[in-house]
């Protein structure tokens, strides 16, 4: 399976680091068909296997596989002789996809007034629009606040250097003047100085604030916003301030240093009865506000009541839009259309994504209240595949699916996820030693587990040392349980789950009992059950019950071998790698072996990391 000409292609052409740490985890696999929350691959003897897949797409899997409705309908339009691409003209599925949305995020929302929908290709760059359009807005009442100044201070700069008009003795030396524009001669010289100031604001780069640990994308404008790839490209674009998630204190103190450092200041001069006096018109440099409702990447954080509507008034204050962006927990998958509609938070524009396209189209929408939509926005912005009237239809279908019945869709969603989430509260009351926290609602949630920091493992120890912990454990399940499930990235001691409207009762029992045993291995330091999968070992597996390897009453877990630089040193040897994990008694040298050599190349790859970090 791993060594078929498939998977060698994606290893050499496409994705090779990544392929070698799938392999590591036992990640590797091909699947060649799918269907609901299933998908299938073979086995070494070439048996097809069934994997419940709540890996979802990373979100984008809400309606399911090849869900058999928007199949049937996207043959049906393709047999007919769909036109997909038809670029400058009507495009009639996006009209009617368009005209659904706005009709369901109405209702859910509760906001009264229309939206301006654009479509793009994916959630970055959905991103990126709206941050292009948050922009041109910022700039549209800037531009229009220095043309009502520019006339009258020209008229001042031409009246002064006629002589009809002169500043009363001693105010040219005035505090306010010589503090923000020097010492000036005449008021000709501040009329003109005052202009090059105002032009000076034009050119001053937008703030755009956002959330730590938020996830937006990777293009260069969004990848500003995610908060965990930024560092990298940072010097590459916008002016970034960031907010602890659901801290007040921290968004207060943002408003000081707004208020105080970054206020947008144009200055004008008005004449009466022949005095002339300066005065200034402030706006905000804030372009707008970027939120996810509920932080995917981050482990599943859910922004609170109070902190949305602290965030709603910030808006409201610096006259810059609220961007919510749901293209992870929008479509209904919390059982309501927008997550943010959990908490009553009403934004300005909404961005979804991901299960928009019924887990086979590559579509995103940005929908911008109607009155806040600049309307020459769609003259310069414009994307090749955007509209094409097939992902069109597929979001059509999906949105039918999510509405008909009155909504019956939504309701099973909650039901669902709260099935679900009764098995992993039931988990958490069990191992309370184990795990940390249960999150989410609806058919996105998340279990966390505390790193095994003081595990009698030491390769448990290193591992989430080096933030693998997470990945070991989707291996073990994949391997030994037929699950299909991971972390995130940004947190990599949980375990992220979306599953689609098909689950049902059996799944849940087989997440269940998955779970428990990962449990029950874990808190005896069994790491046998985790390795022995992914050694690809082609024998039975040696013992199936669970032993207690746990350090004697007293002693350290670290009395041990230490955890850095640890099992992912250079220096480790198989001798020294059993002598650490006496669990793995029953495992071959070559099983072993086949192990920490792909254990090994990863500590490499992850040091080499680490000291390129800047």
């Amino acid at each position: 399976m791993s060594d078929s000409r498939d998977s060698l292609a994606y290893r050499q052409l496409v994705k090779p680091r990544l392929a070698e740490s799938l392999a590591t985890m036992g990640l590797d696999v091909i699947y060649h068909r799918a269907k609901g929350d299933y998908v299938y691959l073979r086995d070494q003897s070439g048996e097809e296997v069934e994997v419940l897949d709540v890996v979802g797409g990373n979100g984008s899997l809400l309606f399911g596989h090849n869900h058999p409705r928007v199949i049937a309908d996207l043959r049906e339009a393709l047999a007919d002789g769909m036109v997909v691409h038809a670029q400058l003209s009507i495009r009639r599925e996006a009209g009617l996809l368009a005209e659904t949305l706005v009709k369901v995020a109405r209702r859910d929302s509760g906001i009264d007034e229309g939206f301006v929908v654009h479509f793009a290709n994916s959630g970055a760059e959905a991103i990126e629009c709206a941050l292009k359009h948050a922009e041109v807005t910022r700039m549209s009442k800037l531009l229009a606040a220095w043309d009502a100044l520019r006339p009258e201070l020209e008229e001042v700069q031409r009246a002064a250097r006629a002589g009809e008009i002169s500043m009363p003795e001693g105010q040219l030396e005035h505090a306010s003047i010589a503090s923000k524009f020097g010492r000036v001669r005449s008021l000709e010289e501040l009329a003109g100085r005052v202009l090059a100031h105002n032009q000076a604001q034009l050119t001053r780069r937008p703030i755009f604030v956002g959330l730590e640990h938020a996830f937006h994308g990777r293009l260069v404008a969004s990848v500003q916003l995610t908060y965990a790839a930024r560092p990298p490209y940072r010097n590459l674009g916008l002016n970034t301030r960031f907010l602890p998630l659901n801290d007040l204190d921290a968004l207060e103190a943002l408003k000081g240093e707004l208020s105080r450092e970054e206020s947008l200041d144009l200055y004008g001069l008005k004449v009466e009865g022949g005095a002339v006096s300066l005065y200034k018109r402030s706006l905000s440099a804030v372009a707008g506000v970027l939120v996810e409702p509920i932080q995917g990447e981050a482990g599943v954080l859910e922004v609170s009541s109070e902190f949305g509507a602290a965030l709603r008034r910030f808006c409201d204050e610096q006259g810059c839009p609220l961007i919510l962006d749901e293209i992870q927990s929008g479509m209904g998958r919390t059982g309501r259309f927008f997550a943010a509609s959990c908490i009553g938070l009403k934004g300005d524009y909404y961005v979804l994504g991901k299960s928009l396209g019924a887990g086979v189209a590559k579509i995103t929408a940005v929908m911008f209240r109607a009155s806040l939509y600049q309307q020459d926005f769609a003259l310069h912005h414009s994307s090749t595949f955007a509209e094409d009237d097939l992902s069109c239809r597929a979001a059509r279908t999906a949105l039918e699916i999510l509405e008909e019945n009155g909504g019956a869709t939504y309701r099973h969603i909650e039901a669902t996820g709260r099935r679900l989430r009764a098995v992993f509260d039931r988990i958490h009351t069990s191992y309370p030693d184990l795990t940390k926290e249960v999150r989410g609602r609806g058919l996105f949630l998340a279990l966390e587990f505390f790193p095994p920091l003081e595990s009698g493992s030491p390769l448990l120890r290193t591992l989430a040392q080096f933030k693998l912990f997470g990945y070991l454990l989707s291996g073990y399940l994949l391997k030994t349980h037929r699950i299909r499930v991971a972390p995130t990235g940004s947190a990599t001691n949980l375990l992220r789950f979306h599953p689609s409207i098909h689950l049902d009762d059996r799944a849940i029992e087989s997440i269940d009992v998955a779970l428990r045993r990962l449990c029950d291995i874990l808190r005896h330091d069994d790491v046998f059950h985790l390795i022995f999968p992914l050694t690809n070992s082609t024998r039975p597996i040696p013992r199936t019950e669970v032993r207690d390897f746990r350090p004697a009453r007293g002693a350290s877990p670290k009395d041990g071998p230490a955890a850095s630089p640890g099992l992912l040193g250079s220096q480790m040897s198989l001798e020294g790698f059993r002598k650490a994990e006496p669990s793995l008694a029953d495992l071959t040298d070559q099983e072993v072996g086949a192990f920490l050599s792909r254990l090994l190349e990863i500590g490499r790859r992850v040091g080499s990391l680490q000291h390129r970090q800047v």
